[in-house]
């Protein structure tokens, strides 16, 4: 497994995202910059890359909204390395 980029905003992630192809997409939620559901649509909308998003909020109605904004899975921090290598890996 290969790390491939990174960014801490969502404005440099889509155009990194634009950019590059990859196989899967770390979304962290909480995106100081933009609304982190629409990244996650604007992905989901021009690619069929698989979307892990990762955030500590975890009501049953926000991961139902990341869910259907596009995402393939949810992971609520914390979380350990195995749990998310196995989300990565599936």
């Amino acid at each position: 497994m290969e790390f491939a980029g990174g960014t801490t905003n969502g404005r440099d992630g889509g155009l990194l995202f634009a950019r590059n192809k990859f196989d899967l997409v770390l979304l962290d939620l909480l995106l100081p910059d933009v609304d982190d559901l629409s990244v996650c649509k604007a992905i989901r909308r021009d690619s069929g890359t698989p979307i892990v998003m990762l955030t500590a909020e975890s009501t049953a109605a926000e991961i139902v909204e990341g869910l259907k904004s596009g995402a393939d899975d949810y992971a609520c921090k914390p979380f350990g390395s195995k749990e998310l290598l196995a989300r990565i890996r599936r």
